[in-house]
């Protein structure tokens, strides 16, 4: 599939950490899409009181701390996204558990946990990697004065988060088969700076979208300034988190394709906690600390109701798209009607091979006859002058043969 479709289809393998967490639901389920997603969901309700804890270690209002976690919790797109099955919940809540970790380091014994924590992000997503500089800059920034007269247990226990992840890491690679070389070819191969300008335009959009504020240069220079000020308050006792935060957003700058929402899910939480640690600041400099933290308050609130009223209408729409009784004719036809050796092509391969067992590529109708593929099913919009016979038709798409 991935060497075979007319555009890049992913790398050959995800990480495994995502699948391992999902069969011990779908060991006792199987294929129940609301326990599949109730699963994931608890992810993200495992992450509100992390989110707190993040909070809080920084700002000095704990009504504060709380408003913004309510913010987040309430957010619709952190709502929406849940009535899904999808890695990035489950790596929220294990990157901030590394964090709020990280935040409280010390030389005990309860480093080794850590160490674990920071292999399980990664092993749900690759940016999870990043959690180990992370702990690297926060162990310098903690430690730095005193580290000479450290004892053979204390540099043991400094040490030992990097030995567990290290260890796991060689089991994984040792055991597991790893499909993720042609992720990386793709990254360095396809950068360019034209690609880094509209990720970065993208994302800023995205930001300002993510506090309902619409694109204008005005609003843009003012929450970058409060934002950027917020981290260079932090940056006294926090600094890893600035270091997470910016590895991970230059990453996705880099990368060639893929621009979404989603991948911001893991550093929006510390996109709003720089954000009102900027807006503190400010206000506690020009002496309207009480007038700050009073519109801090509206303003959460004001949000937090018109994200759980936009979810609400949400709740009117069917998100099963790849489970609809339609898709599930279609699935049946295939399986059916499809040799072993021929080859479908789709825009959603993945979900194609899993419910049919069936050859899957991506292509789209323009390189459809320069393809390996034999058959392709496409959304009927894009049914535009089919030069080859229709096997099959549905309300809303059609399978199309090679003749």
């Amino acid at each position: 599939m991935v060497q075979n479709s007319s555009r890049f289809a992913g790398p050959y393998l995800y990480p495994f950490g995502f699948p391992c967490l999902l069969a011990t639901i779908y060991n006792f389920v199987s294929l129940d899409f609301v326990a599949l997603k109730l699963f994931c969901t608890s992810f993200f309700l495992m992450s509100i009181p992390l989110i707190y804890l993040l909070f809080r270690s920084g700002l000095s209002n704990k009504l504060i701390a709380a408003l913004a976690t309510t913010a987040i919790a309430f957010h619709p797109i952190y709502l929406q996204f849940s009535d899904g099955v999808q890695a990035d919940l489950p790596y929220l809540f294990f990157s901030l558990l590394a964090l709020v970790m990280i935040n409280r380091l010390s030389l005990n014994w309860n480093q080794f946990a850590l160490g674990v924590v920071i292999f399980m992000a990664y092993w749900i997503r690759d940016i999870g990697i990043f959690l180990v500089p992370a702990l690297f800059i926060a162990q310098i920034q903690r430690y730095h004065n005193n580290w000479r007269s450290f004892s053979l247990k204390q540099g043991l226990l400094l040490s030992s988060q990097y030995l567990i992840f290290i260890l796991f890491f060689v089991l994984n690679y040792l055991l597991l088969p790893q499909g993720g070389a042609n992720h990386i070819d793709y990254l360095f191969n396809r950068i360019s700076a034209e690609g880094m300008f509209n990720n970065f335009d993208y994302y800023l959009t995205m930001g300002l979208s993510y506090l309902r504020l619409p694109r204008n240069w005005p609003l843009l220079l003012s929450i970058t300034f409060l934002t950027v000020t917020g981290m260079l308050t932090v940056s006294g006792k926090q600094s890893f988190l600035i270091v997470y935060f910016l590895l991970v957003g230059i990453l996705l700058i880099c990368w060639p394709s893929f621009r979404d929402m989603r991948y911001l899910i893991p550093i929006l939480p510390l996109y709003l906690y720089f954000l009102i640690q900027g807006v503190v600041f400010i206000g506690q400099r020009l002496r309207i600390e009480r007038w700050s933290y009073a519109l801090l308050t509206l303003l959460i609130i004001f949000f937090s109701y018109l994200g759980l009223n936009q979810t609400s209408r949400y709740f009117h729409i069917d998100s099963n798209q790849a489970f609809t009784p339609e898709m599930q004719k279609i699935y049946d036809f295939l399986r059916q009607n499809v040799e072993s050796n021929e080859v479908i092509a789709f825009e959603k391969p993945r979900v194609l091979r899993f419910f049919t067992d069936k050859r899957t590529i991506v292509t789209d109708l323009s390189n459809f006859d320069s393809s390996k593929a034999n058959y392709l099913l496409l959304a009927k919009s894009a049914n535009n002058k089919l030069k080859d016979s229709i096997a099959f038709e549905s309300e809303n798409y059609v399978l199309i043969v090679k003749e």
